[in-house]
């Protein structure tokens, strides 16, 4: 009853190193893996029908590779995007979910790695727990998290708890399927719970909080980059539930599903419907 609620809503109104940093880091997390490799700019994929791939930039051979969102120990991240990258939305749309994608080339891979798809054993994440908002009006002035020590809350406005509890990812979710220096095919939908109405002409906020994944698969690596200032910047810390950042980190890239929202004259009637099937469901 996803879609009722959302409609009915509108109607009413594993430690590694820390690294040397690449050029565009500004990262003090621990979970990014830095190649050292030439830097090779990917080809920038067309982005799908219903979906905005955020930040809009090609993913570089030196910069990505991050496991924040998708890692073996607990984690918080609080990441911003402009609204200049959104500005392909020109009316409201509700987004409904999220996918990341393992990193370019051989950048994703957990060292003595055998495989084209990761993971190997099924991951179970206890929590798994995604909120959606806007900037602050002092953040998008600054166009970056000045500091690394947050609060999480201070800098997000209109938060929406979107998705929590637990999230399970089946063997072999993620692909390989780019080659040894190409971009990798976008893995599972991790869907919402309540739809999140984004109004063009605003920034994204999105914070991850998870508890980290059982089943002890390695730790892979999923396709980020760097922070740029106007554009896209990141903030984390090392616990669940965390309330204050800790650190700058790097910007792990996601493709965000969207869908349109019914115009005024099929609004009403949609909402009657989801009424009568919220009532069955009563």
């Amino acid at each position: 009853m996803r879609l009722a609620s959302s409609i009915l809503a509108v109607a009413a109104v594993a430690a590694f190193a820390v690294p040397t940093f690449a050029a565009g880091q500004r990262t003090t997390s621990a979970d990014h893996f830095n190649p050292g490799a030439p830097s090779v700019a990917s080809p920038t994929l067309a982005v799908e029908s219903g979906s905005l791939t955020l930040p809009t930039v090609a993913e570089s051979a030196t910069v990505s590779g991050l496991n924040t969102t998708m890692r073996n120990l607990p984690r918080t991240q609080q990441q911003y995007i402009n609204s200049a990258q959104l500005s392909s939305i020109t009316s409201p749309v509700f987004i409904t979910g999220i996918q990341f994608r393992l990193a370019l080339g051989e950048n994703w891979r957990p060292a003595g790695y055998v495989g084209a798809s990761w993971p190997n054993v099924a991951i179970n994440f206890p929590a798994y727990n995604i909120t959606l908002g806007a900037a602050t009006t002092s953040l998008d002035s600054d166009g970056e998290y000045l500091t690394s020590a947050n609060s999480f809350a201070a800098t997000q406005t209109g938060a929406t708890a979107v998705r929590s509890g637990p999230l399970s990812i089946t063997a072999g979710a993620f692909l390989a399927d780019g080659g040894t220096s190409g971009v990798h095919s976008w893995g599972p939908v991790i869907d919402f719970d309540t739809d999140y109405v984004y109004t063009p002409g605003t920034s994204l906020v999105t914070t991850f909080s998870l508890q980290g994944y059982t089943g002890g698969a390695a730790q892979a690596f999923f396709a980020s980059t760097g922070y740029a200032a106007d554009a896209q910047d990141a903030i984390f810390a090392s616990t669940f539930g965390a309330t204050n950042s800790t650190g700058w980190n790097d910007v792990v890239i996601v493709n965000y599903l969207t869908a349109p929202i019914p115009e005024p004259a099929t609004l009403g009637a949609l909402a009657a419907v989801g009424l009568v099937a919220l009532r069955r469901r009563k």
